[in-house]
């Protein structure tokens, strides 16, 4: 199947006690808007804004960029953001955001810093971040501050990937670096500053 849908999903593995986790989609021709809705979630749930076990209308806002017409490529990401980021602000969730070309390492020292309210998507190249993979669409990921990781700078960073059975990569790879390198460094940084 080569759209998405919300009946296959990347779960995180949760902690005993812990609250629920927030879930990403998994696509093949979507990458870059369901990792944008990921982290515009985990950021949300991290500032206390975002419950993941009662959908609301955020859901349905973010839902769209799981869409090939709206997450296909993160030109049309940076788009949907631009013309959603009021309504967002108006459901409580305030975001910012940024389309640059900063290096691998600048960018996961700067998600780090964060601390659970900065994210990134990496644009990537499949094709060498996961060899065999047959990976020969545009190709994103999710880069994420993990809170239960007990490493600190870019240790307690987690990469989300949603393509079809990549789902959680933790300890990054090495190939991350290439692999970003090979699309001009290209990201989407996201942020959050706080919530109302």
């Amino acid at each position: 199947m080569l759209c998405s849908t919300p009946a296959f999903r990347v779960h995180l593995p949760e902690v005993q006690g812990a609250a629920p986790t927030v879930e990403m989609e998994i696509t093949r021709t979507a990458c870059a808007g369901a990792a944008t809705a990921f982290l515009l979630r985990r950021l949300g749930k991290n500032a206390g804004a975002y419950s993941p076990q009662q959908p609301s209308v955020v859901d349905r806002v973010l839902f769209e960029l799981g869409t090939e017409s709206q997450g296909a490529d993160m030109a049309r990401v940076a788009r949907w953001f631009a013309d959603r980021a009021g309504e967002l602000a108006r459901l409580g969730h305030r975001y910012g955001a940024r389309l640059v070309a900063f290096r691998t390492a600048t960018i996961l020292d700067w998600v780090a810093g964060g601390q659970g309210h900065r994210g990134a998507v990496l644009v990537t190249s499949g094709e060498i971040l996961h060899p065999g993979a047959g990976i020969s669409a545009p190709h994103a990921l999710a880069i994420a501050w993990d809170p239960r990781s007990r490493g600190r700078g870019r240790d307690a960073l987690v990469a989300v990937d949603p393509w079809p059975g990549m789902g959680r990569i933790t300890p990054l790879p090495p190939t991350l670096e290439n692999a970003h390198r090979r699309c001009l460094h290209r990201a989407f940084l996201v942020y959050s500053y706080g919530w109302s």
